[in-house]
């Protein structure tokens, strides 16, 4: 579909429109509640009351999990937009809108316009990918940091290791991502590239350790290391790397274990419906479509690239006996560049009719399987109704199927994907919002938020210190007295009356979407 350029213009202005308002839709009006949202956004708040840049900290009590990098990019959105859900979270937003950019320019200057506007049309159906991006967590900054620098890597390598400035900007972003989230950026950098040389049968080392681009990795990513190793005296060295590295590798931490097929599932879902294609389209383009790119070497071998670079972090976190959702998300942009590229190059509408049934499959299930979902749990129950909404996403498939009659693949493509985009849009400023309301943090504000003393005891969610912009101190029989507050968890209550102290019980909430029962409780006398 050969489009003159102010179409074409108009075309991408609209798509990276609709991209840039996914990315930020309701990343102010859901609140900071997600266990590790509440933790990372408090310990940037607290980095930034104590004027204390190096040792992160959450409720006064040093944090091990996570280096600093997001941090300093909370902080900066707290001094621009306030201390507050948007604040934390537009720089996670902007890092998933400038990765998404990013690779659409290099897939563009690959593959030209057609497999451009398939990229940017997955993304914007990618409900997964934007979920992430609404996070206060290190993750969108990892994505956005390790994906570029794979990108510059791989231009130096094309350029036959002429154009040095690519090794700077690939390295000068490996320490960003190192200073994301630790050292398994430059593990899975180390192993992607050795192994796409290896194929490539151009395996050099020597361009890669150039001393001033090695020089400025470690500056970067060393630097914030080394000077938090002196001043704990190695302690926060020792608790990130073994606990936080080597053992959330080797045995499962908090609960997310599981099958290793369980990480595929994750990607699975997280690219349904159009991974589907992914096979096929590695078929496609290694079988068929070689040959028509002749001697297009920079073509082929990214074509190489992408796969090793996806399917190496799916595997590498196969492997790993801690298994989440979010630690196979920097796999997407790859197996979405191959997909787009696939997308743009198949000649048959099947796959896009098979696409299209998948689809409508969803939002029905979406739809009417989150009606019935929500009437099941008693505290949500009376947004039930909310989940009709996502029937909304029907109406860019009616169009769609128009498109896919007429033959007519791009715009029947552009359907689809915008599909999805309603289902995002109609979850983050609607059905989300509401539920959200019912999180206990917010439903007991009222009670815990009048200056009173707060204590907890044994656990709760940390989401009440980043509403309280305090550290909350654990209950001390010492120093705490009648009247005093208490959050605490309801399986906790016979251990605490076991220990002398003598409360009443002034509200008593579900934890949202878990098992947990969050209680506020009156102290009137300790032991």
């Amino acid at each position: 579909m050969n489009m003159y350029t102010p179409k074409r213009t108009f075309i991408y202005s609209a798509l990276v429109v609709v991209i840039i308002l996914l990315h930020f839709s309701g990343t102010a009006k859901l609140s900071i509640y997600a266990l590790d949202e509440a933790k990372n956004a408090v310990a940037a708040f607290e980095m930034y009351e104590n004027n204390d840049y190096l040792l992160p900290k959450f409720n006064d009590q040093p944090r091990y999990d996570k280096p600093p990098l997001h941090y300093y990019f909370f902080i900066i959105g707290y001094k621009i937009f306030g201390y507050n859900p948007f604040g934390a979270r537009f720089f996670p937003a902007l890092a998933g809108l400038l990765c998404m950019l990013v690779c659409a320019k290099f897939v563009k200057a690959q593959f030209g316009h057609r497999a451009t506007f398939f990229f940017l049309l997955l993304i914007a159906a990618n409900i997964h990918w934007m979920v992430q991006f609404h996070m206060a967590v290190p993750d969108p900054f990892l994505i956005l940091f390790l994906t570029t620098s794979y990108l510059y890597g791989f231009k130096y390598y094309e350029s036959r290791y002429q154009v040095i400035k690519y090794q700077y900007y690939s390295y000068l972003l490996l320490g960003l991502a190192v200073l994301s989230k630790g050292p398994v950026a430059l593990l899975l950098y180390i192993i992607t590239f050795i192994l796409f040389m290896l194929f490539q049968k151009r395996l050099s080392l020597k361009p890669w350790f150039r001393f001033f681009p090695v020089c400025l990795f470690i500056l970067v990513a060393g630097s914030w290391y080394a000077l938090v190793g002196l001043t704990t005296d190695g302690n926060w060295l020792g608790e990130f790397f073994l606990k936080h590295n080597l053992s959330r590798f080797s045995s499962p931490m908090e609960g997310h274990g599981g099958s290793f097929l369980k990480t595929w599932l994750f990607v699975f879902i997280g690219l349904f419906p159009f991974v589907i294609f992914l096979p096929k389209a590695m078929h496609f383009l290694y079988v068929k479509k070689l040959r028509e790119y002749g001697d297009s070497i920079s073509k082929n071998s990214f074509l190489l690239f992408a796969t090793l670079a996806g399917f190496i972090i799916l595997i590498f976190f196969s492997f790993a006996s801690t298994r989440l959702p979010n630690y196979t998300v920097p796999a997407y942009p790859w197996f979405m560049m191959l997909l787009a590229v696939y997308f743009g190059k198949v000649k048959s509408i099947s796959p896009l009719i098979f696409v299209w049934g998948l689809s409508l499959l969803f939002v029905l299930t979406i739809a009417f399987g989150g009606y019935f979902g929500l009437a099941e749990i008693s505290y949500l129950s009376d947004n039930k109704r909310l989940a009709i909404y996502f029937l909304a996403g029907l109406v860019p498939l009616i169009f769609s199927m128009v498109f896919i009659r007429k033959k007519q693949k791009l715009r029947a493509f552009a359907g689809v994907s915008l599909s999805y985009a309603t289902v995002s849009f109609i979850f983050f400023l609607s059905v989300m919002p509401a539920l959200d309301q019912q999180n206990p943090v917010l439903l007991t504000k009222s009670i815990w938020d009048k200056g009173e003393r707060v204590y907890y005891y044994e656990n709760f969610n940390p989401a009440f210190v980043f509403y309280l912009r305090a550290p909350i101190e654990r209950l001390d029989p010492f120093t705490a007295k009648s009247g005093d507050l208490i959050i605490s968890r309801k399986k906790y209550l016979p251990k605490l009356e076991s220990e002398g102290y003598l409360y009443e019980i002034i509200a008593e909430e579900n934890d949202l979407f878990e098992s947990p029962i969050t209680v506020i409780l009156r102290l009137n006398s300790t032991p």
